[in-house]
């Protein structure tokens, strides 16, 4: 699902990290959260552009940014492997070997794909 241009509330998959009043940016746009529920968050003026899920939103209020994914968030498959992202699977691809794993925290995966040496 979009999140349409002209839209105030965003679904994310962690509003517990951001209060009333802490600086939002998603992608270009920086805006002013104005009301905090469980996994939703209320900005002060309307968004300019849409935005797919899986876009990337972080706080701006602190001096570390905390990143977080909008609900339904997928992230893509690493290095060395291949699927359509994270939460549906990803398979090393020829020459690789390992796992990877979806979990429920940044970068939505673990493990990884290596390149196997060549037979000599």
């Amino acid at each position: 699902a979009m999140i349409e241009s002209g839209s105030t509330i965003l679904n994310v998959t962690d509003s517990s990290v951001f209060k009333v009043g802490d600086g939002l940016r998603l992608s270009t746009e920086v805006k002013t959260i104005t009301e905090v529920a469980t996994g939703l968050l209320t900005v002060a003026t309307p968004l300019a552009g849409s935005y797919r899920q899986g876009t990337k939103v972080m706080r701006t209020a602190s001096k570390r940014q905390v990143t977080l994914a909008l609900k339904g968030n997928a992230a893509a498959c690493p290095v060395g492997s291949e699927g359509a992202n994270a939460a549906a699977g990803c398979t090393c691809r020829a020459g690789y070997s390992g796992i990877v794993a979806a979990v429920d925290t940044y970068p939505y995966y673990a493990g990884s794909c290596s390149a196997v040496p060549c037979p000599a």
